[in-house]
């Protein structure tokens, strides 16, 4: 009995796993094997170019900002994961949600350079500044920042490695989260005046050789795994159901 009783409950959270998993919806996936989605919010530095990283298709920003319109607006829970190349060079890239118009928003930053790498959440308002996010510039943050967090040391693979960063808000708790490699790296609780409730543009900026891939949006708050993973929990509770009827079957 002692042994149905551990296998029946084993089953059940690897169901519940998979239902709450499954259960999140992906507002948008951009593989970033084109460009065409992407909107340039700067102009005048350099463009945006296509280029990959092992197997992944990605975007190489030069001193540039662009954005993506996201099919609908987000008013409740949303994660955000990317996967950036880490470097060895002295970079900062951004990756943020903002409202329609770029005028505010949450982001993290990722900061690079030859002995260490660093992530830190950003809150942004600019309100008060001339054109807003659409005209900022990589490497310019501390013109527009209302509130940033400490800087949390990462340890980056090396040049040519892709690494997840998942950034997400709880709108309930109104607590923003960071993920590095799907280890939650810190939390940060925004004060009153700076709780966002409007979602509909992504926005990345990076300094020369920022490289960004697969961008992936959904309405869960926290790390969410890539479909593959959601199959292979399904799977596995699929085995355990057979292999507890067989136990039951030998028990009775």
């Amino acid at each position: 009995m002692k042994t149905k009783s551990s296998i029946t409950l084993l089953l059940g959270g690897l169901l519940l796993l998979t239902l709450r998993q499954a259960h999140a919806t992906t507002i948008l996936h951009d593989d970033m094997s084109s460009l065409t989605p992407w909107t340039r919010s700067n102009t005048g530095n350099n463009a945006p170019t296509l280029t990959t990283v092992g197997t992944d298709s990605a975007i190489k920003l030069a001193n540039s900002t662009v954005y993506e319109t996201l099919p609908s607006t987000i008013t409740g829970d949303w994660s955000l994961n990317v996967k950036l190349e880490s470097t060895t060079a002295s970079r900062i890239q951004t990756v943020g949600l903002f409202d329609s118009t770029g005028t505010y928003g949450y982001c993290f930053s990722w900061s690079s350079g030859s002995s260490a790498s660093s992530l830190k959440m950003l809150v942004y308002d600019v309100s008060n500044t001339s054109g807003g996010y659409t005209t900022y510039t990589a490497g310019t943050t501390s013109n527009y920042v209302a509130r940033t967090t400490t800087d949390y040391a990462v340890t980056a693979s090396g040049t040519d490695a892709l690494h997840n960063v998942t950034f997400s808000w709880n709108s309930s708790a109104a607590t923003l989260s960071l993920y590095f490699d799907g280890a939650l790296l810190t939390t940060y609780k925004p004060s009153s005046s700076y709780i966002y409730d409007s979602f509909s543009r992504v926005y990345l900026s990076g300094n020369t050789s920022g490289v960004f891939s697969d961008v992936l949006v959904s309405d869960v708050a926290g790390v969410v795994p890539e479909p593959s993973s959601i199959a292979l929990v399904g799977l596995a509770a699929l085995v355990l159901i057979v292999i507890r009827k067989k136990v039951y079957t030998a028990l009775c």
